[in-house]
């Protein structure tokens, strides 16, 4: 725009409409410019909040503006505050308008990275008490770097290592919380579920354990803990076994046996019992009565449980002239050795011992 005007001689000021309209040329012609004074940060992990504030020159002012932030919001604000929830690179356009519509406009980027976020685990998940357990964590996005805090959920001390293990030492349901903090003060929490089993153990009871062969003895089986179902093992320590909760078991011959149960829980986890121990004896032979006869002397016992086979020892010497009648009678013959190994009013020991181990002794005279 070429402007054409007197002004008068010598400089002389001149106030009229001419020098208005040059005045007001001069405005209509200055581009309005917006400015960014400042910004808090142009980067960041989502949610990111940042703070600016712009400004313009040339036009008329007043000015007015607005922020369109590339998100699908915007601000009238001459310094707003914006937050971004989500990562990527966004062109910001602050555009100034002065009071005749006059604008002025210009553009930044802010980049927003990947929000924090965690991957937790731990194994086993599950187990009997004391239970050691190893937890990890696999942290990104974000602005490392990061600071854990584990909760354990069982009223001990706190956990800071990124990937620690922890032991549980009684039972329950412990529910375990994990934080991760970045730099920029965002956080993020994981929960996991960690269920603990009393102890599994095992008892067995049983009776007799004590007794004459054949000695039967009633089993039975106890547990607490671990996972039920159980599952019950007994070998009762003569080549028997069974795998029932109570069983019954005949011992046959005299010793001294071991009875042990093993329990398997659900989880096949296992427990033995303190072993059982049962004694088993024979019946002794019973002697009734001695009688001495003559010509030729012998010496006819009486009683009960004789054996065939039965062996006698007169003063601890085996004497071998023994006749077998029946379970309550045998015979000792000998004629006058048999006299002389017993001789009249003296006590003499004889000691019965059958077949089966049972044995007895008795002192006699005549």
């Amino acid at each position: 725009m070429a402007i054409n005007g007197y002004l008068g001689d010598g400089g002389t000021s001149f106030a009229g409409d001419l020098a208005l309209m040059a005045r007001n040329a001069v405005k209509y012609l200055a581009l309005v410019s917006a400015y960014l004074d400042s910004i808090s940060s142009s980067s960041g992990s989502a949610p990111f909040t940042f703070t600016c504030a712009g400004s313009a020159t040339g036009g008329q002012m007043p000015y007015t503006y607005l922020w369109d932030f590339a998100d699908g919001s915007s601000s009238t604000e001459q310094s707003p505050a914006h937050t971004y929830d989500s990562p990527g690179s966004y062109l910001v356009t602050l555009t100034a308008t002065d009071s005749v519509g006059h604008e002025g406009s210009l553009g930044f980027y802010v980049n927003v990275g990947a929000a924090l976020s965690n991957l937790v685990d731990r194994a086993p998940s599950s187990g009997m008490a004391p239970l050691g357990v190893s937890f990890t964590s696999a942290p990104s996005g974000g602005t490392p770097p990061y600071t854990y805090e584990w909760n354990w959920g069982d009223g001990t001390s706190h956990g800071t290592a990124q990937s620690p293990s922890h032991t549980f030492t009684s039972a329950g349901i412990f529910t375990t919380i994990l934080t991760v903090t970045d730099a920029a003060g965002h956080f993020v929490r994981n929960t996991l579920t960690t269920t603990v089993v009393p102890t599994l153990t095992a008892y067995s009871g049983g009776g007799p354990t004590s007794g004459n062969a054949p000695l039967t003895v009633f089993f039975n089986g106890f547990a607490a803990g671990g996972t039920p179902p159980y599952t019950w093992a007994w070998t009762f320590g003569d080549g028997g076994s069974s795998t029932t909760q109570a069983p019954y078991h005949a011992y046959s011959a005299a010793g001294t046996y071991s009875a042990n149960l093993t329990v398997t829980d659900a989880a096949l986890r296992t427990a033995s019992a303190f072993p059982l121990q049962v004694t088993v004896t024979v019946p002794p032979p019973v002697i009734a009565s001695l009688t001495k006869k003559g010509s030729p002397f012998r010496i006819v016992v009486a009683g009960s449980n004789l054996q065939s086979g039965i062996q006698v020892y007169i003063n601890g010497a085996l004497w071998s002239n023994v006749t077998y009648q029946s379970p309550s009678q045998i015979t000792l013959k000998g004629g006058s050795a048999l006299k002389a190994a017993v001789p009249p009013g003296t006590p003499t020991q004889f000691e019965f011992v059958n077949p089966d181990t049972g044995q007895t002794t008795v002192t006699w005279s005549y």
